[in-house]
C-alpha cells in the first residue's frame, strides 16, 4: 500500500494505491489540506459531489476529507476549498477513471443544480451571453479565492479561470468543460461545445460555443 502525505508524525492521511489523483492533488498544493485558508467553497458544491457515492468506501482517507462525507455541512456553509477538491479527486479516483468520465459527471452534476428552484428561474430568463457575462457574479455566489472573466460574440464565449497555484488541479479543469456546456444548454442553446487551453497552475482558458 503506497502512502502519501503524511501529517502530524506518522498520521497515514491517504492512499495513493488506492486515490492516485487525490495523493497527487494533495502533494501539488503548497501545505496539502491547510492550503489557502481564504480559499472557499460553498457546501453546496460539496454536496453535490457527494449526491450518489454514499457507498463509498472510505478507508485510506485522511480523517477530515472522512468526515466531510459522513457529515457535510449545510450547503450554505464555506467550507476550505482544498478540502473539497480533494473531496472531488477521491470521487474520481473510485468512479471516474477516464478525463472523459469526469466530464460527463460535471455536466450531469450541473444539470442537476440547475434543476434547483433558485437556479432554475435564473437560467429560465437567461440566454448564454447573458449567463457567461455573469459568471464572475455567478462564481462568487460559490467560489472565493477563484475568479472568472469572459469575453463574447455570436454564438461563443470565453471565459478565463484563474486560482492560487494548484488549488484547481488539471482535472479540476477539464471537468469544467462539462459545466459550461452544460451551463449554455441549460439556458435553451444547442450543440453547445466547450474546449480548455492554456492551462497552467494558475488557470486555465474556456472557449464555448452553441447554437441558438
Amino acid at each position: 500500500m503506497a502512502l502519501a502525505w503524511i501529517e502530524g508524525m506518522d498520521e497515514l492521511v491517504v492512499d495513493a494505491g488506492r486515490y492516485p489523483r487525490l495523493a497527487a492533488f494533495l502533494e501539488s498544493v503548497p501545505g496539502g489540506l491547510d492550503a489557502y485558508p481564504s480559499s472557499r467553497s460553498k457546501a453546496t458544491l460539496l454536496r453535490s459531489a457527494l449526491e450518489g457515492h454514499e457507498d463509498m468506501t472510505l478507508d485510506g482517507l485522511p480523517d477530515r476529507i472522512v468526515e466531510l462525507f459522513r457529515a457535510p455541512p449545510p450547503p450554505t456553509v464555506w467550507v476550505p476549498a482544498v478540502e473539497v477538491n480533494a473531496v472531488f479527486h477521491a470521487i474520481c479516483d473510485r468512479y471516474y477513471p477516464t478525463e472523459e468520465a469526469t466530464i460527463e459527471w460535471a455536466r450531469r452534476r450541473t444539470v442537476k443544480m440547475g434543476a434547483n428552484p433558485i437556479y432554475r428561474q435564473l437560467l429560465r430568463f437567461t440566454g448564454p451571453h447573458a449567463l457567461l457575462k455573469m459568471a464572475t457574479r455567478i462564481d462568487r455566489m460559490f467560489q472565493r479565492g477563484t475568479h472568472i472573466d469572459a469575453r463574447y460574440g455570436p454564438g461563443w464565449a470565453e471565459s478565463r479561470l484563474t486560482h492560487p497555484p494548484h488549488l484547481v488541479s488539471p482535472l479540476n479543469q477539464v471537468a469544467n468543460v462539462g459545466m459550461f456546456e452544460a451551463m449554455v444548454e441549460l439556458t435553451g442553446a444547442t450543440d453547445a461545445r466547450c474546449e480548455m487551453s492554456d492551462a497552467s497552475p494558475e488557470g486555465a482558458t474556456f472557449r464555448t460555443t452553441w447554437k441558438v
